[in-house]
């Protein structure tokens, strides 16, 4: 089956750099801003979906604003034992 893992930010993601996902400063709901920051893995073992996700529970949307942005890495082949490193940089 696939392996996939999942991170979650609510920072906009730009995906055209293989092997970079740009996380771009993002307004939150109670005037703070997000960072930015980078996170680097390996073009060749991952695809890269990226999904918007909706915040419906009323107790985290004065904290994280109306969305979320899923990151989804999916392992293109996927073995029995590996190991894979993400690097996040500012």
């Amino acid at each position: 089956g696939d392996l996939t893992m999942n991170l979650l930010t609510p920072c906009e993601v730009d995906t055209s750099a293989p092997g970079v996902l740009a996380l771009k400063e993002a307004p939150l709901a109670d005037d703070r801003v997000s960072g930015s920051a980078q996170i680097h893995y390996d073009a060749e073992r991952f695809t890269v979906t990226v999904e918007p996700i909706a915040v419906e529970d009323a107790r985290l949307k004065p904290v994280w604003g109306e969305r979320l942005t899923r990151i989804v890495l999916t392992v293109t082949d996927p073995s029995e034992k590996g190991e894979w490193t993400l690097r996040i940089t500012k």
